[in-house]
């Protein structure tokens, strides 16, 4: 709707992308004082998602859903292949 209404106002000089955040962990190493999001691994509220679980997530994004939008904490037992692992399928 807000496509429409933008579209209708300003002719093709705005865009609007819906997308979906997929948060992955929230464990990080950097704990960074101005992040209310993030927890050591073990703490409670911490959680990681497997790939799989990413997935699945990603495959129930809404109709109209142009971009994944991943983000994730800094996590001490993931190593650089997970993500690209990830990334690939």
């Amino acid at each position: 709707m807000a496509s429409h209404v933008a579209h209708k106002k300003n002719g093709d000089r705005v865009h609007f992308v819906q997308n979906m955040h997929i948060k992955s962990t929230n464990i990080c190493v950097n704990r960074c004082k101005f992040c209310a999001f993030s927890r050591s691994k073990g703490e409670a509220g911490a959680y990681e998602m497997t790939i799989e679980d990413i997935l699945v997530k990603a495959r129930s994004a809404e109709q109209g859903v142009r971009e994944l939008h991943i983000v994730s904490g800094l996590h001490p037992d993931l190593p650089f292949s997970w993500y690209l692992d990830m990334l690939r399928r």
